[in-house]
Protein backbone atom coordinates (compact mmCIF):
# COMPACT_ATOMS: atom_id res chain seq x y z
CA UNK A 1 0.00 0.00 0.00
CA UNK A 2 2.81 2.43 0.81
CA UNK A 3 4.42 1.72 -2.55
CA UNK A 4 1.15 2.67 -4.28
CA UNK A 5 0.97 5.90 -2.28
CA UNK A 6 4.60 6.67 -3.16
CA UNK A 7 3.99 6.01 -6.88
CA UNK A 8 0.83 8.14 -6.92
CA UNK A 9 2.65 10.94 -5.07
CA UNK A 10 5.57 10.83 -7.53
CA UNK A 11 3.25 11.05 -10.51
CA UNK A 12 0.56 13.44 -9.24
CA UNK A 13 2.55 15.79 -7.02
CA UNK A 14 6.06 15.70 -8.44
CA UNK A 15 5.05 15.35 -12.10
CA UNK A 16 7.11 12.22 -12.76
CA UNK A 17 6.12 10.49 -16.00
CA UNK A 18 4.29 7.14 -16.21
CA UNK A 19 7.42 5.51 -17.60
CA UNK A 20 9.69 6.60 -14.74
CA UNK A 21 7.03 5.76 -12.14
CA UNK A 22 6.73 2.27 -13.67
CA UNK A 23 10.49 1.87 -13.28
CA UNK A 24 10.25 2.89 -9.61
CA UNK A 25 7.46 0.36 -9.08
CA UNK A 26 9.50 -2.39 -10.76
CA UNK A 27 12.57 -1.54 -8.66
CA UNK A 28 10.44 -1.60 -5.49
CA UNK A 29 9.07 -4.99 -6.51
CA UNK A 30 12.57 -6.39 -7.01
CA UNK A 31 13.85 -5.01 -3.70
CA UNK A 32 10.86 -6.15 -1.61
CA UNK A 33 10.89 -9.64 -3.08
CA UNK A 34 14.67 -9.92 -2.57
CA UNK A 35 14.32 -8.89 1.08
CA UNK A 36 11.44 -11.34 1.47
CA UNK A 37 13.56 -14.15 0.02
CA UNK A 38 16.52 -13.37 2.30
CA UNK A 39 14.29 -13.08 5.37
CA UNK A 40 12.77 -16.52 4.65
CA UNK A 41 16.19 -18.20 4.63
CA UNK A 42 16.51 -20.15 7.92
CA UNK A 43 20.30 -19.65 8.15
CA UNK A 44 20.08 -15.87 7.76
CA UNK A 45 20.08 -13.74 10.95
CA UNK A 46 16.82 -12.06 9.89
CA UNK A 47 15.23 -15.37 8.95
CA UNK A 48 13.17 -17.68 11.14
CA UNK A 49 15.03 -19.30 14.04
CA UNK A 50 13.56 -22.73 13.32
CA UNK A 51 12.46 -24.46 10.12
CA UNK A 52 8.97 -23.58 9.04
CA UNK A 53 6.29 -26.27 9.18
CA UNK A 54 5.03 -25.50 5.70
CA UNK A 55 6.72 -23.97 2.70
CA UNK A 56 5.79 -20.29 2.55
CA UNK A 57 8.89 -19.26 0.61
CA UNK A 58 6.96 -18.95 -2.65
CA UNK A 59 4.88 -15.96 -1.56
CA UNK A 60 5.74 -12.64 -3.11
CA UNK A 61 4.47 -9.09 -3.08
CA UNK A 62 2.01 -8.21 -5.80
CA UNK A 63 2.82 -4.62 -6.66
CA UNK A 64 1.18 -2.73 -9.52
CA UNK A 65 3.17 -2.36 -12.70
CA UNK A 66 2.08 1.16 -13.60
CA UNK A 67 0.89 4.32 -11.90
CA UNK A 68 -2.67 4.00 -13.21
CA UNK A 69 -3.07 0.68 -11.42
CA UNK A 70 -1.56 2.15 -8.24
CA UNK A 71 -3.98 5.08 -8.34
CA UNK A 72 -6.89 2.69 -8.98
CA UNK A 73 -5.79 0.54 -6.01
CA UNK A 74 -5.94 3.61 -3.75
CA UNK A 75 -9.43 4.54 -5.01
CA UNK A 76 -8.35 8.09 -5.83
CA UNK A 77 -9.00 7.86 -9.56
CA UNK A 78 -11.23 10.67 -10.74
CA UNK A 79 -14.65 9.70 -12.10
CA UNK A 80 -16.17 11.54 -15.03
CA UNK A 81 -19.91 11.88 -14.58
Amino acid sequence: MLVCIFAAWLHLTCGVSWNITARVLKFSDIVLNAVNTVADTPSHPLGPSRPMASDHSNHSFLLPRDVRTAIRALYIESQII
